[in-house]
């Protein structure tokens, strides 16, 4: 239970960073 929170967290955090990488870089423009 506890370790299926933390793994469903960790891809939402790497997602995240992800997305902040992606346009820092430029490329989303929004």
């Amino acid at each position: 239970m506890t370790e299926d929170y933390i793994c469903s967290g960790y891809q939402a955090f790497f997602r995240h960073l992800e997305a902040i990488i992606e346009t820092k870089g430029g490329y989303i423009n929004g």
